[in-house]
């Protein structure tokens, strides 16, 4: 029972990740300032999670048994929409750029400011940090003694580390 217990609060908790789509749209084309905090919708991501083990009460042992299994369920679907939401925001600004040089005669603009797709993934990194501290907050031990959160937060700077290479 706790397994399905689990996955239905992992599965609500994972429709709060539907606002990693708006991140693009957030900055694409913009020139909006670089984020400087995560945005709000991060906070709800574990709210389902938070909620559940709030009406729970009782043996700590297993709510923590429960938080952990959710939150690693969590993270797994976090980090492939995260890497795939930056991989692609890199493959749309490198077509543009590809297509605004050649109407420029070969010529790509060469700008000091911070890319669309620099600013896409500085967002989804502090996303992450935040993420980071709710599950900190719910589960009573850090995320970075979670593997699933780690890795997550691998994920994000692999992504980072590609989407700044040339």
């Amino acid at each position: 029972m706790r397994n399905s217990i689990a996955e239905e609060l992992a599965e609500r908790c994972k429709t709060e990740l539907n606002f990693l789509k708006t991140i693009p749209q957030s900055y694409r084309m913009t020139n909006k300032p670089a984020p400087t905090r995560a945005l709000v919708f991060v906070g709800n991501i574990i709210e389902p999670l938070r909620s559940y083990l709030g009406q729970m009460g009782g043996d700590s042992a297993a709510q923590g048994a429960l938080a952990c299994s959710v939150v690693a369920a969590v993270c797994q679907s976090y980090s492939t929409q995260a890497g795939e939401l930056i991989a692609t925001a890199q493959k749309t600004e490198e077509s543009l750029r590809k297509l605004k040089a050649s109407r420029q005669g070969g010529m790509a603009n060469a700008e000091g400011a911070m890319s669309d797709v620099e600013k896409i993934r500085l967002q989804v990194q502090l996303d992450v940090q935040e993420f980071g501290r709710q599950i900190t907050d719910v589960c009573g031990v850090p995320a970075t003694d979670l593997p699933s959160y780690t890795e997550l937060v691998a994920t994000a700077a692999a992504e980072a580390s590609a989407a700044s290479g040339p």
